[in-house]
């Protein structure tokens, strides 16, 4: 049981370790647009959200792993006031 669990929690891991590695390429941290810790959570929750859409967004569109025309306009935009 306990290498069941071990097992799994590195697996847990490894895919937090993935999303935090999509995070970071697709919202590099340049400055934060605001100097007390609410500012700071509110921008990161937003970038957090924003990557999760477009992610459904690419999952559910036939895009085979491309971002659609339409989402690239919208992607750099927010990339430039998120980050």
């Amino acid at each position: 049981m306990r290498s069941k669990l071990i097992a799994r929690i590195y697996r847990l891991r490894c895919q937090l370790e993935l999303i935090f590695k999509q995070f970071k390429q697709n919202f590099p941290l340049k400055y934060f647009l605001g100097d007390n810790e609410n500012a700071i959570k509110i921008q990161i929750y937003c970038a957090l959200i924003i990557n999760l859409l477009m992610t459904v967004i690419l999952k559910t569109s036939n895009a085979n792993g491309c971002i659609p025309a339409w989402l690239v306009p919208a992607r750099v935009i927010l990339k430039e006031f998120t980050f």
